[in-house]
């Protein structure tokens, strides 16, 4: 029985674990953000068949998909020089 034979089940059970933890995390997130459209849609009189999405850029609040995107762009944006521009890449132009 060797080193990496006796962890293999311990890094499964960790991969099962972080796996776990991830979809808890999601289904909180997605918790919280439908209980803040519901409230929303409460709070504005509207319908339960009635769209958010105009309230929410009116009451200035991010959707779910752009609260995932936001930081993501912000990321790229405050750290260009760690990434391979296009130019870098190619030694011609690679616009028609």
């Amino acid at each position: 029985m060797g080193f990496n034979s006796a962890f293999k089940g311990l890094n499964k059970t960790l991969s099962d674990i972080i796996s776990q933890y991830k979809a808890n995390f999601l289904s909180l997130i997605f918790n919280i953000m439908y209980y803040l459209k519901f409230r929303t849609k409460i709070m504005a009189n509207l319908k339960k068949i009635d769209s958010s999405a105009e309230l929410f850029k009116a009451m200035e609040i991010l959707t779910f998909y752009s609260l995932y995107i936001l930081p993501l762009l912000l990321y790229v944006v405050n750290n260009k020089d760690i990434f391979t521009k296009n130019l870098e890449v190619h030694n011609h132009d690679t616009r028609c």
